[in-house]
Formats: structure tokens, sequence, C-alpha cells
């Protein structure tokens, strides 16, 4: 029998730029993600740091569950380039040169998935492993997905949600999630090659979106797991359940990320190199 290998795919910001179902263009999510990532000198009395930890450490210092904070914030990224433009900053040029290679890129993409995520479904099919997918998103992308999986023959088999920590299996009708029954294993959330998980924002915000109210990640020692999330390192957004070390202590998101069973992904980088995922299990493979 094959070892199962369960691959967990945040949407947003991780296997895709644009997000439909916010208005989010790809050239935003582009602009977004380049001043987030971006390296510089942003005040004359402060060392070289990345701008988003200038916004966030400097400019308007808080926690994102304020929604306040979070749209200042989110307005900054969006002048970005305005403001290296405005201020003539020495990064202008060359952080503009990059802006537009991206786009360009995007743009000769044949979907709005990254081409990385197609490789690692390619990948999935020649594999000696039982490779399966977990799509998990806060957000109401998920009939997307969907729309786009299906013109490429793949098909989700299994759709869930969380509410109130309870897991219930449904189905879309529009983008309107209809629950049909609580699922009692988690295990279902795997049980087909393809699957899809919509997580329950509002209790992870309402909870200061903190750790504990997370999306589940879940150790079943029968599979290998591993999740991608291009929040993982920025925000608490995954909440890991039954992970221990050799001393039976619980691992928390930052001993899994060292370990490389969740990987924070950079947008830029999963953009434009197409072994982006396959290489990142096939590194956890090797340990």
């Amino acid at each position: 029998m094959r070892k199962i290998i369960v691959v967990y795919l945040d949407v947003n910001g991780t296997i895709m730029a644009a997000d439909l179902a916010q208005g989010k263009t790809a050239e935003i999510a582009i602009a977004h993600e380049l001043a987030k990532k971006t390296r510089g000198i942003w005040h004359h009395e402060l060392p070289e740091m990345r701008y988003q930890d200038y916004v966030e450490h400097h400019l308007i210092p808080g926690s994102e569950a304020n929604a306040a904070i979070k749209k200042q914030r989110r307005d900054l990224y969006l002048r970005f380039l305005a403001m290296l433009e405005e201020s003539g900053h020495p990064l202008l040029e060359q952080t503009q040169a990059t802006y537009h290679q991206l786009v360009t890129i995007l743009h000769t993409q044949q979907s709005p998935l990254f081409a990385s995520f197609w490789t690692l479904l390619q990948w999935a099919q020649q594999s000696p492993y039982d490779i399966r997918f977990v799509f998990r998103t806060f957000g109401h992308d998920l009939p997307h997905i969907m729309t786009l999986l299906e013109h490429q023959d793949y098909k989700i088999q299994n759709l869930f949600c969380y509410e109130n920590d309870q897991l219930f299996r449904g189905y879309f009708s529009d983008t309107l999630f209809i629950k049909q029954e609580v699922c009692p294993r988690v295990e279902a959330i795997f049980s087909e090659q393809f699957n899809a998980v919509k997580d329950d924002w509002q209790r992870w915000n309402r909870h200061g979106e903190t750790e504990a109210y997370a999306k589940p990640f879940h150790n079943f020692p029968e599979v290998i797991s591993i999740f991608f999330d291009d929040n993982a390192l920025e925000k608490q957004i995954i909440a890991p359940i039954g992970f221990t070390s050799e001393n039976g202590t619980p691992l928390t998101t930052v001993d899994l990320i060292e370990r490389g069973y969740i990987v924070p992904v950079n947008p830029l980088k999963a953009m434009i190199q197409p072994e982006f995922f396959v290489k990142k299990i096939e590194n956890l493979l090797l340990k």
C-alpha cells in the first residue's frame, strides 16, 4: 500500500495571486506582496528592514484582528509604488522592474493559479506516493478554485466547513456553503484525492486571531502532512493539533515550520519558481 501524503494548500496568496471574491486583481496582489517583502531604509533614524515591519511596528502597530488597523495597513501597501515614486526613493527603479516582471509572468500563465501549483499536480500523478490535496481558506474563493480545477479535468470530491469547532460536510450553491451533516471523523477531509475546507474566520477573528482558534492542522500518524500558507510566519493562522516532540511536548507552528511540516509561502517565489511546492515536499520526505 502506498504511503499517503496530505498536502494542505491555502488558496489566496499561496497558489493564486488574484482573489475575485474580494475584487483583488493580480496587479494589486503583486503590489501588496512587493510592499511587504521589500527591504530598505524607510526612516533616517531606523535601520534597514522590510517595509511590512516598518508599517506594523512603527507606523501602524497593533493586531490585524482590528479591522481598522488591517485596512490602514493594506492602504499603505497598495500605495507602496506611488510612495517610492513621490519620495524619489533609491529602490524605485528596481522595484518597478520587479513589479512589471511579475505582472508579465502572471499574465502569460494560462490560469490564475500559479504554474508551480500545476507542476505540483503533475508531480503528484507520477509520484510513488498517494498524494491527497486539501484546499483551505478563510475566504469565499473555493467555488472559483473548483471551476479552475474542473477546466483541467480535476474535481474536488469532498467539501467541508468548520463552524464553532465542528466539521460539517456539505456543498456549494453559488458561493454559499450548504451544510448537510456533521462529520465525526476529521480524517474524512483527505479521504479523496481533491478535498476542500472553508475554515471559520469569524471564530478566529472573534478570539483575536490567535493560534488556538486558527485553521486546525491535525497530526495523523498514518500519513505525512504538510501545510502551505503564505501567512504562516506572519500570523497565528494555523492551529497544530496532536503534533508532539520526541519527549511528548506539544509542537507549535514555529516548531513545525522548523521541521518542514508547515511552509510559509513567499508568493513572489511561488509565482516564478515552477518547482516551489514540489521541492518543499521532497525536502520534507528526505528528512
